[in-house]
């Protein structure tokens, strides 16, 4: 059980931060819209664009908890809203996949720091 925590998936993280931030800069051009049915869209919430600051760190593999406990309070955040606003089925999905990559990080982290 060890050696799995040990394996560092860090192209498959920087590609999943990058994808949610690509989403979050359109959320965010979005949130600036004149259309009624788009500026407030809660879902900048879980796709946030800041995430993109942290990919440089991923691929040097200068992996902190900073990261991770970003997201997971972006994650709170995003579900925080869904009592506010609506979201379709798939983004929940999407949500709790970033939730259980976060937490295996920490954990991983933990894990190697012993």
């Amino acid at each position: 059980m060890k050696y799995a925590f040990k394996k560092n998936f860090w192209l498959f993280d920087a590609l999943l931060i990058f994808i949610y931030g690509c989403i979050g800069l359109i959320l965010l051009m979005m949130f600036f819209s004149k259309h009624p049915t788009t500026s407030t869209n809660l879902q900048i919430f879980l796709f946030n664009p800041l995430s993109l600051f942290y990919i440089y760190n991923i691929v040097k593999r200068n992996r902190t908890n900073r990261l991770w406990y970003y997201l997971s309070g972006s994650i709170a955040c995003f579900f925080i809203g869904g009592l506010f606003q609506d979201y379709a089925e798939g983004t929940y999905i999407l949500a709790l996949s970033l939730l259980i990559r976060c937490i295996y990080n920490i954990i991983r982290k933990k894990n190697n720091d012993k």
